[in-house]
């Protein structure tokens, strides 16, 4: 007879909230789209800059180039235009609402050019031997940044008219309507630098940030950190130390320049600038510990990320935030992350003087503060958090929703609304786009672009952020690219706000035996069909797909009688089978399963090699003699796949399996496998188990301990 033991695993809540989430709509075609920024105009329309290797982007080409979008305030379509051919790299408005791009033509020939705010006709280019990264605009020209070599024509009186290394960062000021050069200079010492940021100020003052690899960067006495902290034993995209520079409005002057570092890699990747001159940087770090001096005032004071490697130097293992005065001094800095990777790329000031920085984590502690957004991705994640002006206080974090490798590059912040648009690239392809979204489907390829808006004032009543595999919490079958495929018979895990009842309650039995579809009011429904609710809370829901899923796609929706969310389409799969994990912490790739004489399979009791185990899984799709809801009888005959060959893999080696089907007692959805452990394969803590139904197989990382 199989056994079963409680999974009380499938039961946790998690308590959730976040921000409200106004739309998010992806940008692309069925090539690649890369984001270069976001900017926001008086109107309150956002343009969304990037390049796009697509024939089909909204703006059609052959050879793909750089492209500028135009949303309303409410994520409407509302303009398109691209050049062919192009990077576009970085993108700024001027006072009138036009629309000023920077990019490259080709490797180390960059551009400026010009177009109207209705992104009609460009309305001049300006060419120069650089490649651009970031923009800025006032009212008497604009300024671009980046990296440059020997092309580069310096001005006759500028900071540092030769290049010293085999590529400087650079300024150059036109301006405002490009036809003029007013001042261009190199900065940077005798190896690799490059600015990936700038600022200017109400008095035309300019603050560059970046990562330099030169010992002998130019940096002024009485500067926060003289020292360089890093190593020369590998430069790449990604490498050596954070500057940050101020000069003059001249281009003539440096009226301070600093690095920002440790003995690790470390790089300045944002920088905004207050009405009295202090300056805001953002970036990464793998540094321990910065040489500028110890933290002072600041929320996260110790290192949190993994260690760096020396052989390939990554800033992205913490986010860092720091503040410096008008004349350079490092008021304080803050760490910011888990212990995975971790790196700012934005930031921004409200009119309070709070502090908005925008990045990407890998990290499942990164600290979260107010209300966050369900985190359901597997890989990055993009992240938004407020600090107090004085960086001592975490006011906020939230995410977005999407289970895929999702990458924030650019923020705009709408200070007027109390409103943050993030824009980057996007490769979730489910539970990522806002109904009505002006593009709501994944374009193709390996990501697209994308903007969204969150409203940092209201508080959603309901709000879906993705629907996991209840045993994997993976979305849909193992890939590269989570699709969010379900199966029918699949237990499920619905993660987002408002989706049950304050406290959360357990499944509930009709008065015919079969498990509700009702808990506190709240439904879940598959094209119509009710799912079975195994737990309901305010951020959580477990179910069981149902049955009578019959189409390669279904829509699902939430609702009660006051609250609705979707519909939102996922693919259907014959099967999406994963096996349930013990829910060990000291051991998180522990399976589910008992050892022949029913005691817990554990590191601490391994079973005997050719003796039997049963393991616990969900997925499997069509079963025979099921209903929704039903409850595995114990008596024959049980519930079983119909999608074959159901088989079980040990170390690699074929199980022989005794018992494949449902889990007597439980609700129709769970299985239970009763397998003989190889007798050849060598004896572990951590033996690999994998299931397969049909085609697909179970998750990675899932072991049973073998003696």
């Amino acid at each position: 007879m199989p056994r079963f033991r409680y999974l009380s695993f499938l039961f946790l809540s998690t308590a959730l909230s976040g921000q409200q989430l106004t739309f998010a709509t992806y940008q692309g075609g069925s090539g690649d789209e890369y984001t270069a920024g976001i900017v926001q105009d008086s109107l309150g329309n956002v343009y969304l800059a990037g390049t796009t290797t697509s024939t089909n982007f909204p703006v059609a080409s052959t050879a793909g180039g750089g492209f500028v979008v135009k949303l309303s305030s409410t994520g409407a379509y509302v303009a398109s235009i691209l050049i062919p051919g192009v990077s576009i790299t970085a993108i700024a408005l001027d006072t009138s609402n036009n629309v000023v791009v920077a990019g490259t033509a080709s490797p180390g020939n960059g551009f400026v050019s010009r177009m109207n705010s209705a992104l009609t006709q460009t309305e001049g280019t300006s060419t120069f031997a650089a490649s651009p990264t970031a923009l800025a605009v006032d009212t008497t020209g604009v300024y671009v940044t980046g990296y440059a070599g020997s092309g580069f024509v310096t001005t006759s009186g500028a900071l540092q008219p030769a290049k010293a290394g085999p590529t400087n960062a650079f300024v150059l000021k036109l301006s405002s309507d490009g036809s003029k050069t007013i001042y261009a200079t190199f900065l940077g010492g005798s190896t690799y630098d490059a600015a990936n940021a700038i600022a200017v100020d109400s008095t035309g003052d300019v603050y560059l940030t970046g990562v330099t690899a030169s010992s002998n960067f130019p940096v002024s006495t009485g500067a926060a950190q003289t020292q360089f902290g890093g190593t020369l034993a590998y430069f790449g995209e990604k490498f050596g130390d954070a500057f940050v520079a101020k000069i003059d409005r001249k281009g003539a002057t440096l009226l301070y320049s600093t690095y920002l570092s440790g003995t690790a890699a470390d790089a300045g990747n944002a920088i905004t600038v207050d009405a009295n001159g202090n300056a805001y940087v953002a970036g990464g770090t793998e540094s321990a510990s910065w040489l500028s001096g110890p933290a002072k005032g600041t929320f996260q004071t110790a290192y949190a990320g993994p260690a760096p490697d020396p052989n390939e130097p990554d800033p992205a293992g913490d986010a860092f935030v720091a503040k410096l005065s008008p004349s350079g001094a490092l008021d304080w800095y803050t760490y910011l992350g888990g212990s995975s990777n971790d790196e700012a790329t934005a930031i921004a000031l409200d009119s309070s003087g709070n502090i908005y920085v925008a990045g990407n984590n890998g990290s499942t502690n990164f600290p979260q503060a107010g209300n966050p957004v369900p985190d359901c991705h597997v890989g990055g994640r993009p992240f938004l958090a407020e600090f107090n002006s004085a960086g001592a206080k975490l006011l906020m974090t939230t995410g977005l929703s999407g289970m895929g490798y999702d990458q924030v590059y650019a923020m705009t912040l709408d200070t007027v609304h109390n409103v943050a648009y993030l824009a980057g690239n996007v490769e979730s392809q489910v539970f990522f786009s806002t109904p009505n979204a002006a593009q709501p489907i994944y374009g193709g390829d390996d990501q697209d672009a994308f903007v969204s808006r969150l409203d940092l004032t209201i508080q959603p009543a309901i709000e879906l952020s993705c629907v996991l595999n209840g045993a994997s919490f993976i979305a849909g079958n193992t890939s590269p690219f989570p699709t969010g495929a379900v199966a029918p018979g699949e237990i499920v895990s619905l993660f987002g706000v408002g989706l049950g009842p304050n406290p959360a309650a357990g499944l509930q039995l009709t008065s015919s035996g079969t498990v509700a579809t009702s808990i506190g009011g709240m439904k879940v429904l598959f094209d119509g069909l009710p799912a079975p609710l195994l737990y309901a809370g305010n951020g959580q829901i477990n179910a069981v797909v149902p049955y009578g899923l019959n189409a390669s796609t279904t829509n699902m929706t939430v609702e009660s009688a006051t609250l609705y969310v979707g519909p939102i389409p996922m693919p259907v799969e014959p099967s999406v089978p994963a096996i349930f994990n013990a829910n060990d912490p000291s051991n998180p790739s522990e399976a589910a399963a008992t050892n022949s004489d029913s005691t817990y399979n554990s590191v601490a009791n391994p079973a005997a090699r050719g003796t039997y185990i049963a393991f616990y899984a969900c997925g499997a799709g069509l079963m025979s003699n099921s209903s929704d809801g039903a409850v595995t009888p114990y008596t024959q005959p049980f519930p079983m796949p119909l999608l074959q060959p159901v088989t079980v893999t040990i170390r690699g080696v074929d199980a022989q399996v005794l018992y494949a089907g449902a889990a007597p007692g439980y609700v129709n959805g769970l299985l239970q496998i009763n397998v003989i452990v190889p007798a050849t394969i060598d004896f572990g803590d951590h033996v690999p188990l994998v299931l397969t139904v049909g085609n697909s197989s179970s998750q990675d990382n899932i072991t049973i301990a073998v003696k």
